[in-house]
């Protein structure tokens, strides 16, 4: 049957659930520290001013860019064949954020902040950062604020007279510390286990989670940052709550987790996921050495056959582990 020509087809309706935008890195300005040039750089890096955000800007082969992702509190919706007409503000000096369409502001849900460069086998991501829509911006540093406390976690296996030995090392830092002279980041514990089963960075953070959970430093009012350097690919899922972290386990809604790469970047969260490397190979050294420390709790089960935790602060004051 034929239509009226009076009736017309209405367009199918496209929505636009994110926006994406790349764009070369800024190195936000940090101000002198008031105790000179030699004062630790108040990025938190744990370097000297002069040798941080006070040095001159290094000639870079590998330019570092930025990619911004916007999620807009809700769908924008477009009919099909229109060009949509947003306009995205990115302010270089505040580095906030603006959205607006043609009905005015477009609120945001979320931010995600993606450091990385180019290379012959595509993109090398550096660190990645959420922010919250509220206040959406694409700084880095400010994108620790959130939190009160931040964790690195990152795991090492090695064979050892035949026994493959995995060793789950931590570090910490509280973004309130970025105000203070001197930010520190510090130890805190590693996991060794024996003939490791299990999947290795997973079971860590798993690891990690349930005990600190547990500890008296967990606050269930509290946000926190878990940081890693593996399934880049999975931390939006996981952060969505859409995909398990370890087994059927969703991440705790106190948390957010995200990337930093242990190899580049002098971000701290790069500096963070570099520390905890660092403890996981020193303790798997202590264990080469047949240093003893404390006795191995043989439990068998699908995780391992034996396990025990290294106190890293403790190694720390008593001079077998080196922080810097």
């Amino acid at each position: 049957m034929k239509k009226p020509d009076h009736e017309v087809e209405p367009s199918p309706i496209a929505e636009i659930r994110e926006l994406s935008i790349q764009m070369p890195a800024i190195r936000p300005a940090i101000n002198q520290p008031a105790e000179g040039r030699n004062a630790p750089c108040p990025c938190g890096s744990g370097k000297k001013y002069k040798k941080c955000h006070g040095a001159p800007p290094p000639i870079d082969s590998k330019p570092r860019q930025e990619k911004i992702t916007l999620r807009p509190a809700a769908p924008i919706s477009i009919r099909a064949g229109d060009t949509p007409q947003l306009v995205v503000m990115l302010d270089p000096f505040s580095r906030n954020i603006g959205v607006e369409s043609e009905g005015g502001k477009v609120p945001l849900d979320q931010v995600e902040i993606e450091r990385n460069y180019s290379r012959a086998k595509g993109e090398k991501v550096n660190t990645t950062a959420l922010v919250d829509g509220g206040s959406p911006h694409f700084d880095l540093v400010r994108a620790l604020s959130p939190y009160d406390l931040c964790i690195a976690v990152d795991s090492n296996t090695d064979n050892i007279d035949g026994v493959r030995i995995t060793v789950t090392g931590t570090t910490t830092f509280a973004p309130a510390d970025l105000l203070t002279l001197e930010p520190k980041i510090n130890p805190g514990f590693a996991l060794e286990l024996r003939a490791s089963r299990a999947p290795s960075e997973k079971y860590g953070w798993h690891w990690l989670l349930f005990n600190f959970m547990r500890s008296p430093r967990f606050d269930s009012t509290k946000r926190y940052c878990l940081i890693v350097d593996a399934h880049l690919g999975e931390l939006r899922a996981i952060n969505d709550r859409k995909l398990p972290y370890y087994s059927d386990h969703k991440l705790p809604e106190q948390f957010d987790i995200v990337y930093a790469s242990a190899d580049v970047g002098d971000d701290l969260r790069n500096v963070m996921i570099r520390r905890a490397d660092w403890c996981a190979t020193a303790v798997l050294a202590f264990i080469r050495s047949g240093t003893e420390f404390s006795p191995l709790e043989m439990s068998a089960d699908e995780i391992s056959d034996a396990r025990r935790v290294w106190d890293l602060q403790n190694l720390a004051n008593n001079g077998a582990l080196k922080l810097t």
